[in-house]
């Protein structure tokens, strides 16, 4: 019996995902974190860091356009005392800390990550830096039906990022790895870059138990070094190392 087309067939894109991430992760902590304290730990920051007290230079209202404009990388100054505020580490590491005094981390491996509002945020606990982001989708919240080949409590990505100053240093493996770990099984996003197209088609299968796409008929089909992604008709890819989430056999 032909499986209910629930979701549309993958597309892929050319080019790679462009975005500033820090924008993403201070979102969340102004939702969760008091103004006041957000205040108070970039005065304390640029203090022990740099011997610099921001208040000299802002009021409250000007401070809080300073963070917001910083952590979005959009901050310019002629002042060389503050020159600081222009670069991308203050604020990464200042969220680091934010996130890590007041939120659970798990670990993985020399990653730190925090699961939240759909969203796996990670940071390097050696550099005390923020890496990048995963977000998803739970299988059961955008699937009707019952006949798919895998558990809906499995994961679907949505968007990952990697910070421009970490692309390339394996970081996007260990993230993934990190959340297939976490929550069993993750399937890919119906719209893929070259750099997620890679981690689906090259390295995931390398470091998993299983993995593979689901046709458009809903097998589970072994994802092949001579595959032509844009001929086969893939649903999404999967990767799990339990063998339990899948409901079919995976066919070569």
């Amino acid at each position: 019996m032909r499986i209910k087309k629930e979701i549309d067939e993958i597309s892929f894109y050319t080019g790679v995902l462009s975005r500033e991430i820090g924008f993403s992760l201070f979102e969340i902590i102004e939702k969760e974190v008091k103004t006041k304290k957000i205040i108070d730990y970039t005065l304390k920051f640029a203090k022990e860091n740099f011997v610099v007290d921001l208040t000299e230079f802002f009021n409250k209202n000007e401070l809080l356009e300073v963070i917001q404009l910083g952590v979005n990388e959009s901050f310019t100054t002629r002042n060389k005392k503050l020159k600081f505020l222009e670069k991308r580490v203050f604020w990464t590491s200042l969220m680091y800390k934010i996130v890590k005094d007041n939120f659970k981390f798990k670990k993985f491996g020399e990653l730190e990550y925090w699961n939240h509002s759909h969203c796996y945020f990670f940071f390097d606990r050696d550099l005390q830096d923020y890496i990048g982001f995963i977000s998803y989708n739970k299988l059961d919240d955008i699937l009707s039906g019952d006949n798919y080949p895998i558990k809906k409590s499995a994961i679907c990505v949505s968007t990952s990022a990697i910070d421009k100053a970490f692309k390339g240093m394996g970081y996007g493996k260990k993230m993934y790895l990190a959340v297939i770990e976490d929550a069993g099984c993750l399937l890919s996003d119906t719209g893929l870059y070259a750099e997620s197209l890679n981690i689906w088609v090259n390295v995931l299968p390398k470091v998993v138990k299983y993995t593979g796409y689901i046709s458009e008929f809903g097998e589970l089909k072994k994802i092949s070094g001579r595959m032509d992604t844009k001929q086969e008709n893939i649903r999404r890819f999967f990767a799990t190392n339990d063998r339990s989430f899948l409901k079919k056999e995976i066919e070569k």
